[in-house]
């Protein structure tokens, strides 16, 4: 818990800035809402909400886009009635930050209902459909971003399901390949963690030296 603290706290400013210097138009944040709030509630702590207000704030002011999505999402082995009160708890969420952020922002801030869902389709499209019922009337200026099942893997994008009657969602997928390459350094990826400075396409001449741990 104190490492989750202590992650809320870190400045990310610096490196909003570099972004914005080497071309970057958009930054996305895939939020674990559950450190947001107290546990086993869905209210948001203010403080952590005047925070996302200020950020976004701070990326209107430097011309950029954001995008702030629900980190992760339903898991494969959630039955029905799990599944209705996870959508009843993030309907409840999402509540707050469409109320805090309506009629700021719709040409530079998006919501994205969930960030690589790790579930089947069948129970994705369920959750999508009853969370767009409830959360489109809150504002129906805002756009929405909508992506696949199986870590929002690209294979799995011709089984999404459009909204019906909702002409506000863009519907995305996730492309990692060549894998090696998206996830050199990656601190959650153990057998990628040491390979870094990884060029592509490939070029022989720009290869970083071998790792020493290999």
């Amino acid at each position: 818990m104190e490492q989750r603290r202590s992650n809320l706290k870190k400045n990310v400013y610096p490196k909003i800035e570099l972004a914005q210097k080497i071309g970057f138009k958009t930054i996305g944040i895939p939020a674990r809402f559950e450190m947001f709030i107290e546990k086993g509630k869905t209210t948001f702590n203010e403080q952590r909400l005047k925070s996302m207000e200020k950020f976004f704030n701070y990326i209107t002011d430097h011309h950029m886009n954001l995008i702030i999505t629900y980190h992760f999402g339903v898991t494969r082995d959630a039955n029905e009635v799990d599944l209705d009160k996870e959508i009843d708890k993030l309907t409840k969420i999402w509540s707050r930050l469409i109320t805090l952020f309506k009629g700021k922002g719709y040409n530079n801030l998006y919501f994205g209902l969930y960030d690589e869902p790790r579930t089947t389709h069948e129970i994705l499209d369920y959750a999508n459909k009853k969370l767009m019922k409830a959360l489109r009337p809150l504002d129906e200026n805002r756009y929405w971003i909508i992506g696949t099942n199986n870590y929002m893997n690209v294979t799995a994008f011709e089984n999404l399901i459009p909204i019906p009657n909702d002409d506000k969602i863009f519907y995305t997928f996730h492309f990692y390949q060549p894998y090696i390459f998206t996830h050199q350094g990656a601190a959650w990826d153990k057998e990628k963690a040491y390979i870094k400075g990884l060029p592509y396409p490939y070029a022989d001449n720009e290869m970083p030296p071998m790792p020493a741990n290999i």
